[in-house]
């Protein structure tokens, strides 16, 4: 699992400019809240990816709603932003708020077992298309989905998005301490996590074994 991830995350460092043309995150942002409508696609343009995986991973029916909502409350809360080192730290802490409105006007709306379930469907179908089908993806594909939510948004800022430490505190809106505690809590769970799917794997394909 570990270097499969490292490959990954090592990748998207090379890949990752900070700034286009000059102007910064925090930059396009002012000058679409000023009515620069050009700005506000920049920036819309620079970050659509990492909210089309975000939200997909998420809650992919609603993903197109998701990130409008996400964009303008972006604009309508700039004035409280304070300039931070990640404007994507900023921008998927605003996606994960979102989110979780979302969620609980569904939950309210269609009570707990259809949310509950379309959560599950939603992280299943989405995560199938993060990672790919060869064994080992496979297997840790299957761990994450075995995951409590929260553990498993975690897990997924970190590596598919490659936030830091630093970054996630910001996302979550908590002390970088607690980032690492939960970090550690999550990544332990993982680990047991796979083992056991590696386990069923290998039981299944033992001569004789039986279908469950």
């Amino acid at each position: 699992m570990s270097s499969y991830i490292n490959r990954k995350r090592e990748d998207r460092r090379m890949a990752r400019p900070n700034r286009i043309d000059g102007h910064s995150d925090y930059d396009l942002l002012s000058a679409w809240v000023d009515g620069d409508k050009r700005a506000g696609a920049e920036l819309l343009g620079r970050h659509l990816a990492c909210l089309q995986k975000f939200f997909a991973s998420q809650a992919q029916h609603a993903m197109e709603d998701l990130i409008q909502m996400t964009m303008l409350a972006c604009v309508e809360g700039a004035s409280r932003v304070r300039e931070r080192a990640s404007f994507k730290a900023y921008l998927l802490g605003v996606a994960r708020n979102q989110l979780h409105s979302y969620y609980r006007a569904r939950r309210s709306e269609q009570g707990h077992t259809e949310y509950d379930t379309r959560m599950h469907q939603a992280k299943g179908a989405s995560l199938h298309g993060i990672v790919s089908q060869r064994s080992e993806q496979r297997i840790l594909l299957t761990a994450l989905q075995s995951l409590p939510p929260s553990m498993r948004m975690l897990l997924e800022l970190m590596y598919w998005h490659d936030l830091s430490p630093t970054e996630l505190a910001d996302v979550l809106d908590i002390s970088v301490g607690a980032v690492h505690t939960r970090l550690h809590r999550a990544k332990r769970r993982l680990r047991i996590s796979m083992k056991d799917v590696m386990s069923g794997v290998h039981m299944s394909t033992e001569p004789g074994a039986q279908p469950a």
